[in-house]
């Protein structure tokens, strides 16, 4: 079970949503539907803020059970929306990272400091071993971030997903392990993290 319930990095809150939450996550996702709907099934179901709210309660409820690990990202503020990430934990003490920004945010290299924050996190926190993120080789914003983040690309998987329009795609598996913090900057990149009742978390 997860036990970081937020994480701050120089620019970003990364935390579990709260009611507050609704309304600026249904903001961008509406605002953001277009560029984020040829990846993402869900992004072309119809928005409604009754939707949103039961979705917002089911991923706390989730997080807090141990069953899926979907976070806020947010400017140092705490309140201003940037996009979502998760943690999906797949075995063998591995997890995987999924992530979508608001297209008001894109470009300024937010999500690259949330996936080496969550990264970080991952490995000298919870203690995984190996992080991967997968992504569509067409998705030239969403491939770039893990090679940004010093991600090594293992291999392009031929038609092994399906994009929103459920065509098959090629998929791209990006890795990092624990000795790879050593290299690039992630072993001075600025990260704190925090349990439940907000106590700091010490790394390993």
């Amino acid at each position: 079970m997860i036990n970081t319930y937020r994480i701050e990095t120089v620019r970003l809150v990364i935390r579990c949503y709260e009611p507050e939450d609704v309304h600026p996550f249904l903001d961008a996702v509406i605002r953001s539907a277009e560029n984020i709907h040829p990846w993402m099934n869900w992004a072309r179901d119809k928005h409604t803020l009754d939707d949103k709210i039961a979705l917002i309660r089911k991923w706390r409820g989730d997080y807090d059970k141990g069953l899926v690990y979907v976070l806020g990202i947010f400017a140092k503020d705490g309140k201003t929306f940037i996009g979502s990430t998760s943690w999906s934990l797949n075995g063998d003490n591995a997890a995987e990272i999924g992530y979508w920004i608001d297209v008001e945010h894109s470009g300024k290299g937010y999500m690259t400091e949330a996936v080496k924050a969550l990264t970080k996190v991952g490995m000298m926190v919870e203690g995984f071993e190996r992080i991967t993120i997968v992504c569509i080789p067409e998705n030239i914003k969403s491939r770039s971030v893990p090679r940004r983040a010093g991600f090594t690309h293992e291999a392009t998987l031929s038609k092994r997903g399906r994009d929103a329009d459920g065509l098959m795609r090629d998929e791209e598996v990006w890795s990092m392990w624990p000795e790879d913090l050593e290299k690039k900057d992630m072993k001075s990149f600025s990260v704190k993290a925090y349990d439940f009742i907000g106590r700091e978390i010490k790394f390993k």
